[in-house]
């Protein structure tokens, strides 16, 4: 399992929500599977035996994947790159 945290002094809603957007445009283009708790800021994706947690605070974007970035497995890619270009860096990589 692999958790990349993106961690900042303060996570602008304005920014989270874009994220949020740009996300769902592109599962729904894929078909993939998503439930969204907008109270927690909690998003659960479910696309072709894959499964992503991505947690989001006013301080931090926590994404937990049962594969590496760059390691074959074309959701997380597309998660980490979507958090990158929007949010400019991945703090820590914790592979446990």
């Amino acid at each position: 399992m692999f958790c990349f945290i993106h961690q900042h002094k303060s996570i602008i809603p304005e920014v989270r929500n874009h994220f949020i957007m740009k996300l769902k445009e592109v599962l729904n283009q894929r078909n993939g599977y998503y439930v969204y708790h907008k109270n927690r800021h909690t998003i659960l994706i479910n696309d072709d035996l894959e499964e992503l947690i991505i947690s989001m605070s006013d301080r931090q974007i926590l994404i937990l994947s049962e594969f590496d970035f760059e390691d074959g497995s074309s959701l997380t890619d597309l998660v980490i790159d979507k958090a990158l270009v929007i949010f400019g860096s991945i703090s820590v990589r914790i592979e446990y």
